[in-house]
């Protein structure tokens, strides 16, 4: 997949590098710096991490179409990954400048 860029200027800057990194930014700051390196806890090859992102004040909802686990809800199994393609979505949460 090609790297893409994209900068959104809101309460917080994000760039994603690639489809598989997220890189938060703090807008507040004179020159963007990184507050976090954000990743899927269970990374595959072909996933998408990243395919959509949606931002709402602290919380950050990544998209994953292509996620092959057959965990279901929060903590399930996500070394299943017989349902393939079935997609999921990661949400983080920034408290202060932790995510």
């Amino acid at each position: 997949m090609k790297t893409s860029r994209l900068f959104c200027l809101l309460a917080l800057t994000l760039q994603l590098a690639s489809p598989r990194i997220q890189t938060p930014l703090s807008a507040a700051a004179p020159v963007p710096a990184q507050q976090a390196y954000l990743k899927a806890s269970n990374t595959g090859a072909g996933d998408n991490f990243g395919y959509i992102v949606a931002l709402s004040g602290d919380t950050l909802v990544v998209g994953v179409p292509n996620e092959d686990s057959n965990a279901t809800g929060a903590n399930g199994n996500q070394s299943d990954n017989t349902a393939t393609n079935s997609g999921a979505a990661y949400v983080f949460v920034r408290n202060g400048a932790n995510w």
